[in-house]
């Protein structure tokens, strides 16, 4: 993160659309290693009791795993595909309709 704030303090980072899309395209994979790596020491680390009761404790995978071990049910709802595509197509078509008019400004 000390990177990208030398890169904007440098004067290398105008925070426009096209300097967001460079960032992640170089560094996309940097970051998701370190989230990754974020996401599995919190998942797999242990949760103490606490005194309230209605609170839950033990290690976060597998209370997500195995919800009725913790007396509690699975929340996970089903999607429909067809509207998460027509999602991702809403977003592709701004995203690129964005990095057009960019260019021509430029």
């Amino acid at each position: 993160m000390d990177l990208f704030d030398k890169l904007k303090a440098d004067g290398h980072f105008s925070d426009n659309f096209l300097d967001k899309a460079l960032i992640q395209f170089c560094f996309l994979h940097i970051v998701q290693k370190e989230l990754n790596e974020v996401a599995s020491a919190w998942n797999h680390h242990r949760i103490r009791p606490a005194h309230n009761s209605r609170s839950p404790h033990g290690r976060p995978s597998i209370m997500y795993t195995v919800p009725q071990v913790y007396g509690t049910r699975d929340y996970l709802h089903s999607i429909d595909l067809n509207r998460v595509e027509a999602c991702l197509e809403t977003v592709f078509s701004k995203t690129f309709h964005a990095m057009k008019m960019s260019s021509v400004s430029v």
